[in-house]
């Protein structure tokens, strides 16, 4: 049974361990010492996070494994979630990476929106595991920032343009898994 996803505010939704614990440790340690620290566009600071290969921006294994996902879980659902036309959906260009946050790394993510249709996230690292490094989102209607809670293998899905980052970490490595809808409109 797939996962079941949740608004947990206006627009924006969670599903509960859509990646297994088993599949989170492959994927970090297949990374593993591979990180592209060259100045993220968005916010100037190291990006710390998979090196771009190929024609789809990411190594072959993550690829893989997120387009694996991507078809058989998150493009239905969101779909689905947002009465988005499918057929546009898996024609987006698919971008998955992994980022990496640390002390004296990425710390952290400024609130920032993305060129896409939709994001989706999924924490690969136990929340017992690294302290801070609260994913975040800015309330479209309210304007204020609330922390949505993830733990390991849990994944959200929101429109792109909703304005969102990660609250700096104070100990600890958290990692993600990153997917981007591209919008033909915004692409570079």
């Amino acid at each position: 049974m797939s996962p079941q996803f949740e608004e947990v505010f206006k627009d924006v939704h969670v599903a509960k361990k859509v990646i297994s614990v088993d599949e989170c440790r492959y994927l970090i340690a297949k990374v593993g010492n591979a990180w592209d620290t060259q100045e993220e566009p968005v916010d100037k600071k190291p990006l710390w996070q998979t090196y771009e290969y190929g024609p789809h921006k990411a190594p072959a294994f993550l690829y893989g494994f997120a387009t694996h996902l991507s078809k058989s879980l998150l493009i239905p659902a969101i779909a689905n979630l947002y009465q988005f036309d499918e057929a546009k959906l898996k024609a987006a260009t698919f971008w998955p990476f992994m980022r990496k946050y640390f002390v004296g790394g990425r710390e952290g993510f400024k609130l920032h929106p993305d060129p896409t249709y939709f994001t989706a996230l999924a924490l690969l690292t136990e929340k017992t595991q690294f302290s801070g490094g609260n994913f975040m989102m800015r309330d479209r209607f309210y304007k204020k920032k609330k922390v949505v809670d993830l733990d390991l293998g849990d994944c959200v899905v929101f429109r792109g343009p909703h304005k969102h980052g990660v609250l700096p970490i104070t100990s600890g490595i958290r990692h993600s898994l990153n997917m981007f809808y591209w919008n033909p409109k915004e692409e570079n």
